[in-house]
């Protein structure tokens, strides 16, 4: 364990607005990254107080997501909003707005959108080559296992990757409205077209799903590559046309 670092109120933000996630949901929605480790100092003393007896890699962790979700949320005037903790751990977001952040290992993004334009936001970022074939039980489903086997070898940790991105960003989205806890097999993943640098994904629902009483199924999502990270995003609209992200 380590102590906080303590809050420097009003620090250089180092996350930067990044429009190509912002691409992957809907028109208005604002998002930021980072592509390295939060320096000390960076949280808002509310943001503080979440933080004592933590160890330095979730520090650095909640730091990152923090500091990207600001320099969303500048989009909507509110870059010095306190993002306290909820009991379940998520991030209380400002009236009118929603929100979702991810971070793996060198790397940390958030998304903000208002309510008024979608009911839930989620994003995730996976470092590909971690996703290995030792993952691929835990988050497939048995048919998404015997798939990956049929894939050329050269292609398997991007679609694996992929699948782990996908899940994680829909089990976020879909949370904060229902507020129901998902196993990996309540959902497959189904890639229209062929794997690329950027494209779109379907999630299609093993079991009844609570989200489904808000949304139609299918519901799709957008993924984009940049090496050595896959990231994935959803939204669920507060108009939604056949689960797809209208533009």
């Amino acid at each position: 364990m380590t102590a906080t670092p303590a809050a420097r109120e009003g620090s250089d933000n180092p996350a930067v607005a990044c429009a190509e996630l912002a691409a992957l949901l809907p028109r208005g929605i604002a998002a930021a990254h980072l592509y390295q480790e939060a320096p000390p100092g960076l949280l808002l003393a509310a943001e503080v107080q979440c933080t004592n007896q933590w160890s330095q890699k979730r520090w650095q962790d909640f730091t990152a997501g923090r500091v990207c979700a600001r320099r969303a949320m500048q989009e909507f005037n509110l870059g010095d909003f306190p993002l306290r903790a909820g009991t379940d751990g998520l991030p209380i977001w400002p009236t009118g707005l929603t929100g979702c952040i991810t971070h793996t290992t060198g790397y940390a993004a958030a998304v903000v959108g208002l309510l008024t334009r979608v009911r839930g936001l989620g994003v995730d970022t996976e470092v590909i080559a971690a996703v290995n074939e030792e993952v691929w039980a835990f988050i497939c489903t048995r048919a998404e296992h015997s798939a990956l086997r049929r894939v050329a070898p050269e292609c398997r940790a991007q679609r694996a990757a992929l699948i782990f991105a996908a899940k994680e960003a829909f089990y976020k989205c879909q949370y904060g409205l229902t507020g129901e806890w998902l196993e990996f097999g309540d959902v497959t993943v189904a890639i229209r077209g062929s794997l690329s640098l950027a494209g779109e994904f379907e999630i299609r629902p093993a079991r009844t799903l609570l989200v489904q009483r808000h949304s139609p199924m299918p519901l799709f999502g957008r993924y984009r590559i940049h090496s050595p990270f896959i990231t994935a995003a959803m939204a669920l609209p507060a108009c939604v046309e056949g689960g797809r992200i209208p533009p």
